[in-house]
């Protein structure tokens, strides 16, 4: 996995057939014990896959892909307009929807 998706802990992994072998990882933990302090360094990452460099994680300053929160779910959806958006569940928040560019 790339350094980028370890900074935080994942919560959620959702493929995006619709950008290839694509990814996207969401997490954040708020909830943790009093001597751990909590992990809240993820705003979501878009990993994508070739066969020459393997792994590799877009960032977010060229994804446009910022969730901030404690993301607990992600579903990929086609909107009406025939483009793509991801829709995150955030603890305690509600729900945030994400309209995705198939070039990142």
């Amino acid at each position: 996995m790339p350094d980028r998706s370890q900074f935080s802990c994942i919560n959620d992994i959702a493929g995006m057939d619709f950008m290839g072998k694509s990814y996207v990882v969401a997490g954040n933990l708020y909830g943790s014990e009093v001597e751990t302090p909590r992990n809240d360094a993820s705003v979501g990452l878009i990993m994508k896959y070739d066969n020459e460099t393997g792994m590799y994680a877009v960032p977010p300053a060229e994804s446009g892909l910022i969730v901030k929160g404690e993301v607990r779910h992600i579903i990929p959806i086609k909107l009406v307009t025939g483009k793509y958006a991801l829709l995150f569940g955030i603890n305690s928040n509600g729900l945030k929807l994400i309209e995705i560019d198939g070039d990142h």
